[in-house]
Parts: C-alpha cells; sequence; structure tokens
C-alpha cells in the first residue's frame, strides 16, 4: 500500500512546466538535490487544500528563486570586483619593486666612488674655509676703507631717527674691528708683546669714532626716547619696537663677546659689562613709570599738606578716584600695547617671567610707596577740632582704597589686566591698616560725642525758651496720635544712624561691628546726658515764676517720657542695619542683640526715672501739703477739712491725669499711678511708724470707741482710695488688672484697730501674710496704735505673730526707705 501523498510526489515529477518540457528532461531524478526539493515539495502539499493552492505556492516559489538569484550575482559580481582590485594592486607593486631595484643598483654604484671623494675633502674644507676668509677679508677691507664715509652715514641716521639702520652699520663697523683683533690676537707671539699692543692700539685708533657713534645713539634710545616710553608706543608701537630689537642685538652681541673671551681669551675693548644696554633699559623703564606714578599722587599731597582741608574732603576722594583711572589705564596701555614689543624673555634676569610682570612689579611697588606715604599723612594727629573731623572722611576712604579698591575689580584685579593679586605684597603693611582703623573708630566717638553734646545743648535751651502763641496761650511739644512728642529722638536716631551708614561705607566687617559699638554706646552715653540735663531742669522747677513755665516744664517731661519710648525703637532699628551691615554668623547677631538691649533697657530706666521726676514733683508741688496732715487730730480726725482731706488726693490727680498726663504713654501712666498710689498710702503708715508729723499732733487711741472711729475712717478713705487707682488703671488699660494695692494696707490696719482682743493674733497674721517685709519694729508700732496693747502685751503678740514662717516673701511699701525705723 502507498505511503499518503507518494502519488501526488510522482504526478509531480511528470508534471510540465512552463516552456512545455517535463522536470525528468531537465534533472536527474535520482540525484539528491532532485530528491531533498521532493521531500520540500511534498511537506508543502499535504492536503487537498494545499493542491487547490498550487499556482500560488508556485508563484512564491518562483518570486523566492528569483530573489536568492538576484543576490547571488550580487555577492559574485562584488567578490569578482575586489579579485580585480587586488590584482591591479598587486600590478603596482611589482612596478614599485621595479624601481627600487633600479634606484638600489644606481647608489650602489655609487657608493663605489666615495672612497676617492674621502680622500680629497680635507683639501676641499681648507679650500673652502680659505675662501670664506678671503671673502670676510674682501668686505673687512671694504669696511675699513669706507670707515669715514660710515661714519658720516651713521651719525646722519641717528639724527633723522633711522636707529635701525644706523645701527646695522655701527654693527657692520664694530664686527670688521672685532675680526681683525681677533685675527692679530690668534697670530700674536708671545702674550702682551709690543708689537700686539702696537697693532690693537693702531686698530682702535682707527676705529675710535665707533664708541661715539654707540654713545649718541644710546642718548638717543636710552635716554632721550625711552622715558616717555608709554607715549612713544601710544604714539608709533614701531618705534619702540625698533628700540628693543637693538637691544636684543646688543645682548647677542655682549654674549659673542663672553665666549670669546672663554675661547680666544681676547677681552673686548668695550664690551661686556660696559654696554649693558638691556639692564639700562630696565632701569629706565622702571624710573619711568615710578616718575609716571609719582605725578599722579603730586596734587593728593599738596591737597594734604596745605594749612586746612577740613571744607574740601571731596576733593581727596575725587583725587584718589582720578588716580585709580590713571593707573588702571597705564596698566592697560602697558598689557593691551607696550607688552607685546616687548620679548618674553626680557625682564628674566629681574625675575619675572615676561616683560607685563616687570611693569605690573614696578607700578604696584612705587603704588606702595605712595599709598604709604599718604597713610602717614591722613593719620598725622591733629591738633583742632575741625581738622580731626576732617581727618575721619579721608581715612575711611584711604581703608577703602587699600582694602577693597586696590587688588578689586576697579583696579588691579580687573580682570581685562589678567594680574594674579594673591601674589601682590599688601599694598601698606597690616599695622598701617589696624593703625588706620583705630583711629577711624577714635574719630567716630569723638564726633559722636561732640555732635550728641551740640544736640542736647540746643534742645536743653529749648527746655526753658517759653514762646506764647497767639492767644497768649505756651506753646507746647505737638501732639502726634495722642502723645505728647518732641523732636529729640528723630533728631539723636537721625545722628547715629547716619553715622553709621557713613562710617561703614567700604570699610571691613571689623570696622563695621566697631563702629556699630560706638554708635550704640554713644547711644547709651546719651542717655546719661540725657539724664543728667533733666535733672538741672528738674532742680529748676521751684524757681519757676508762673503756671506757663509750670505747664512748659511738665509737657515737656512728658514729652521725654514718650520719647525715650520711641529711642528704644529707634534703637531696635539701629540694630536691624547694624546685623544687616556686619553679622555673619549666630554668635555676632547674639553680641549685638545683646548690646542693643542693654541700651534699651538704659533707655526705659530713664523714661521710668523721668515718670518718677514727674511723680515727685507733683507730690511736693499738690500733695505734699495735704499728705503731711493725713493721720492728725487737728486735721484729718476733727478739722475743718476731716471729711475731705483725702479726696483733695483723687481730686487734683484726676484734674493731673486729665491734663498734663493725656498725653502720656500709657504705661508710664500706670507706672505714674503706682508710684502715686504708693505715696499716699505711705502718707498714711508713715505717721503710724515714725510719729515724726508736721502738720498736727501725734494722734493716738485714747479709748476704745477713739480707736474704732480712727479705724473706721482708716478702712474707708483706704477702700475709697484703691478703687479711685483701681479705676483708672483699669480705664488706661481697658482690661481687668490685679487688686493688689498698697493702700490696701489702711484696710488692713483698720482691721487690727477695730478687732477684738481674741481676734488680735489673727488679723496681725494675715496683716503679715499681705505685707510679708513689714518688720518687727514697724509691726510693733503700728499695734501700739492701740491703747490696749501697748508695751509688754503689743510686743508679746507681735513676736508671736512674727514667728511664723512664710513660703512667699513679696516687696511692698514697707520696704520703702520712707517707712525705715533706722
Amino acid at each position: 500500500m502507498e505511503e499518503p501523498g507518494a502519488g501526488r510526489s510522482d504526478s509531480l515529477a511528470r508534471a510540465q512546466t512552463s516552456d512545455g518540457s517535463t522536470a525528468a528532461a531537465r534533472l536527474d531524478t535520482r540525484s539528491p538535490v532532485f530528491q531533498a526539493a521532493l521531500e520540500k515539495v511534498a511537506a508543502l502539499i499535504q492536503t487537498q487544500e494545499d493542491l487547490s493552492n498550487l499556482a500560488e505556492k508556485r508563484k512564491w516559489q518562483l518570486a523566492r528563486k528569483t530573489n536568492v538569484d538576484t543576490r547571488l550575482r550580487t555577492a559574485i559580481k562584488s567578490q569578482l570586483d575586489g579579485v580585480k582590485t587586488g590584482l591591479q594592486q598587486l600590478e603596482a607593486a611589482v612596478a614599485d619593486v621595479q624601481k627600487i631595484k633600479t634606484h638600489m643598483g644606481a647608489v650602489d654604484a655609487a657608493y663605489k666612488t666615495i672612497n676617492s671623494v674621502n680622500a680629497i675633502h680635507p683639501s676641499l674644507r681648507e679650500q673652502a674655509s680659505e675662501y670664506t676668509q678671503l671673502l670676510a677679508a674682501v668686505h673687512n677691507v671694504k669696511d675699513i676703507i669706507r670707515v669715514p664715509e660710515t661714519v658720516a652715514t651713521v651719525a646722519k641716521l641717528i639724527q633723522e631717527g633711522k636707529y635701525l639702520i644706523a645701527h646695522s652699520y655701527l654693527a657692520g663697523l664694530e664686527n670688521c674691528r672685532d675680526d681683525l683683533l681677533v685675527e692679530i690676537a690668534r697670530q700674536r707671539g708671545a702674550p702682551n708683546s709690543a708689537e700686539y699692543e702696537r697693532n690693537v692700539q693702531v686698530i682702535c685708533k682707527y676705529f675710535r669714532q665707533l664708541a661715539g657713534l654707540f654713545e649718541q645713539l644710546e642718548e638717543k634710545l636710552l635716554h632721550q626716547t625711552l622715558p616717555d616710553f608709554i607715549d612713544v608706543a601710544s604714539r608709533n608701537p614701531a618705534e619702540l619696537t625698533t628700540i628693543v630689537r637693538i637691544i636684543e642685538r646688543e645682548e647677542k652681541k655682549n654674549d659673542l663677546c663672553r665666549e670669546m673671551l672663554v675661547k680666544e681669551k681676547m677681552e673686548h675693548p668695550e664690551r661686556p659689562g660696559r654696554r649693558e644696554w638691556r639692564e639700562l633699559c630696565l632701569d629706565k623703564l622702571t624710573e619711568s613709570l615710578k616718575i609716571k606714578v609719582s605725578g599722579y599722587f603730586v596734587q593728593l599731597m599738596e591737597f594734604l599738606q596745605q594749612s586746612d582741608f577740613t571744607h574740601n574732603h571731596t576733593v581727596f576722594g575725587n583725587q584718589i578716584h582720578m588716580i585709580r583711572l590713571q593707573v588702571l589705564q597705564v596698566l592697560t596701555v602697558l598689557k593691551t600695547h607696550i607688552s607685546r614689543c616687548f620679548p618674553p624673555h626680557f625682564a628674566s634676569r629681574r625675575g619675572c617671567a615676561n616683560i607685563y610682570d616687570f611693569f605690573v612689579d614696578v607700578i604696584h611697588g612705587k603704588m606702595a610707596e605712595m599709598t604709604l606715604n599718604v597713610c602717614i599723612e591722613v593719620t598725622a594727629p591733629q591738633v583742632s577740632l575741625d581738622r580731626r573731623m576732617a581727618q575721619k572722611p579721608l581715612i575711611q576712604q584711604m581703608i577703602f582704597f587699600v582694602v577693597y579698591q586696590y587688588t578689586g575689580s576697579s583696579l588691579f584685579g580687573d580682570p581685562e589686566l589678567e594680574i594674579d593679586v594673591s601674589k601682590l605684597e599688601p599694598v601698606v603693611p597690616e599695622a598701617t591698616i589696624r593703625d588706620m582703623e583705630t583711629l577711624l573708630q577714635e574719630l567716630s566717638r569723638e564726633q559722636l560725642q561732640e555732635l550728641s553734646h551740640k544736640l542736647l545743648a540746643i534742645e536743653e535751651d529749648g527746655w526753658r525758651e517759653v514762646k506764647l502763641d497767639n492767644k497768649q496761650e505756651v506753646v507746647l511739644p505737638k501732639v502726634v496720635q495722642g502723645l505728647m512728642n518732641g523732636t529729640i529722638h528723630l533728631d539723636v536716631y537721625s545722628l547715629f544712624n547716619n553715622h553709621f551708614k557713613s562710617a561703614t561705607q567700604g570699610v571691613t566687617r571689623h570696622i563695621t561691628f566697631n563702629i556699630g559699638q560706638i554708635c550704640l554706646e554713644g547711644y547709651s552715653d546719651f542717655a546719661d546726658n540725657f539724664k543728667q540735663a533733666i535733672v538741672r531742669y528738674s532742680n529748676e522747677f521751684d524757681k519757676f515764676a508762673g503756671p506757663n513755665e509750670e505747664a512748659k516744664y511738665v509737657a515737656t517731661l512728658v514729652s521725654h517720657v514718650n520719647c525715650c519710648q520711641n529711642i528704644t525703637s529707634n534703637v531696635s532699628k539701629l540694630g536691624d542695619h547694624y546685623k544687616e551691615a556686619c553679622a555673619t554668623d549666630d554668635e555676632t547677631r547674639a553680641s549685638i542683640d545683646h548690646s542693643v538691649k542693654q541700651v534699651r533697657i538704659k533707655y526705659l530706666q530713664l523714661a521710668v526715672f523721668i515718670a518718677d521726676t514727674l511723680l515727685f514733683n507733683f507730690i511736693n508741688h499738690y500733695l505734699e501739703p495735704y499728705m503731711e496732715k493725713v493721720m492728725t487730730r487737728e486735721h484729718w480726725l476733727v478739722g475743718e477739712e476731716a471729711d475731705s482731706l483725702f479726696e483733695t488726693f483723687s481730686v487734683t490727680l484726676e484734674e493731673f491725669l486729665a491734663h498734663e498726663l493725656s498725653h502720656m504713654t500709657s504705661a508710664y501712666v500706670i507706672a505714674f499711678l503706682k508710684k502715686c498710689e504708693a505715696e499716699i498710702a505711705v502718707a498714711y503708715v508713715r505717721k503710724l511708724i515714725t510719729k515724726k508729723l508736721i502738720g498736727g499732733s501725734s494722734i493716738s487711741a485714747q479709748t476704745a470707741d477713739d480707736r474704732k472711729k480712727i479705724a473706721y475712717k482708716l478702712k474707708r478713705e483706704g477702700d475709697i482710695l484703691e478703687k479711685f487707682f483701681y479705676k483708672k488703671q483699669k480705664e488706661i488699660l481697658s482690661q481687668e488688672i490685679a487688686r493688689d494695692s498698697p493702700l490696701l494696707a489702711l484696710t488692713r490696719l483698720g482691721d487690727i484697730y477695730q478687732a477684738d482682743s481674741a481676734m488680735i493674733g489673727l488679723e496681725l497674721g494675715t496683716f503679715r501674710v499681705a505685707f510679708p517685709d513689714v518688720t518687727h519694729t514697724q509691726l510693733e508700732r503700728l499695734l501700739n496704735f492701740r491703747e490696749d496693747y501697748r508695751g509688754e502685751a503689743g510686743r508679746s503678740v507681735v513676736r508671736t505673730a512674727m514667728e511664723r514662717k512664710l513660703e512667699h516673701v513679696k516687696t511692698t511699701i514697707f520696704s520703702l526707705p520712707a517707712l525705715s525705723t533706722n
């Protein structure tokens, strides 16, 4: 039984191709190729569906066959082209080999003749040397014959400024003379023979004009033209280049003479060491640059040395600015124009890598010298105050120039100049800079002191000047936003803040920090002087002639309290500027904050002092007459004003608050009220402790009813006054406050005086808790008011009360000096 697909394979083998011939006729059916193809076809045709798609499969196979044929043809063609190229290269190589073989043969033939040439080489060399000598002799003879003519030509060329041509002629004459001298030296017999010396003298005499021409050329080049080399280079760079070329020729000639001295043992009559034009050139360049830099400082030094520069300190800054611009311009010209006229090694003997570094070193050296002279002038001791104050801006500008401008981008640090400023020596010694910084700080302190004293003197004069307006009312300080203010806080802030800004421009952070400290110290010193002025002004209070002076006095002190408060804010502003200018780390900021805080505290204390001064004058002038009558039997207990005496305190104070103190900062009004409250309480208690009475006889309870009457009055007035002060403070602060008034002492004492004997110990204990700083003597004297506790009975009760230990101790009115029992 046949395998599936076998019949189809046979039929395919017998199928005809497109041209009508059979496949069997074209292929051997038994060949491996045919069998392999047959297996592939059998694999493609397995089902009836595959037979139905036979045409498509045949088409696809034909396309694939065409593609494969095309690639095969392309590959074969590429291989053939490569073989063709290789054959062509082989043919070229063969031709080159043939040429090399031919040349090698020619070389072998020529090599055989070298021995004969070598045999005649010494004679050829002698002939060549002889020819060279003869040629040089011919030229020397021509030069010798034409020496007078050449000398005249050279002199004319020098006068015409054709230096390079003139030097060429001179070099030719010098070489001629030197050749003759060398030849004589070689032919001489005994050293230093008479004939040799005579021949040398004859040659030197014949060429004697040569030295004079060199001197003329040197004078023209190095002594007349080179000192103005900057202008020469700006006008005609070729002229400077010519000079440099001539100097370079001279240097080469010097080197040859040194070699001749070593080889021939013959010393040149004029070289070396006698015509060192390069060294002379560098000296002239150095001298020229130094003269030019010195010239820039002439006007500045004249300005500093004049008799008075106090009103022209701006000229100093302009002169420094002009010097900087001029030096910068010179450096730019040297960099862009002049340095190109010199070879790089021209200044190597001076330890400079190139001529530009040499120029920079010379200018820097002279600038350092002149700048140090200026620093010495501006720091010279001055006698008058005006000249010392005029020194300050000069020193400040010099510090800015030395520290920042000199090596900064505006001078040597200009990027276009390409100068490594780190290799430059300091323009002035560090000690000089420190001396200028120290003097600047001293002058700043002195200037602030002088100006602040003048400011305070003017302000103090204004306090005593009473002016009346059109309504014949005294002119008082202006009220701004409800507060009475003068201008002292603005003037002081303007003084110190402007000084800080101006004195710290262009100086180091170290100086800025010190100037800031000086300004804060000046603020602090002004507070002390301000306080002394207030004391002097207050001491004149009793001498005022009328109500206008009194009104001006109170208004002035009120405005000063407000000004002190404003000054604390201004000090904080100055502190902010201070930190912004120099605070780069937390430690510095903390130091500045501490200094600012100390000054603020001082002005807050000054404001309290002024408020206390105002209170002292108010008490002495308005309340003291009434306070002396308190706790006296004639005026306070049974007199005509007994019922209204205590009301005088509240009425008088009410009027003072409504008028004089209505424009003072509320915090200080509260402080005023608290101290006034304490003074009134002391006025009552003092009479019970000190027994020193001025307005009447000593008050003491004779009977229990009398004691209770006094105690009732004491409690009533203390309660009314305490409520009055509490109400006023609450109105001012617009908030609840603690009721810890010293007037509560009157209420507590009233309770002690009204208490029965059985309750007296409890009342004393309660009193000690409220006023823990009361002393044994004070409490004993207070209790001595009771007629039943005088003597040993009172002392025993007091001892028992004082033996109790208190957990909390505070300061009350009993610690005030007015209630001292000493």
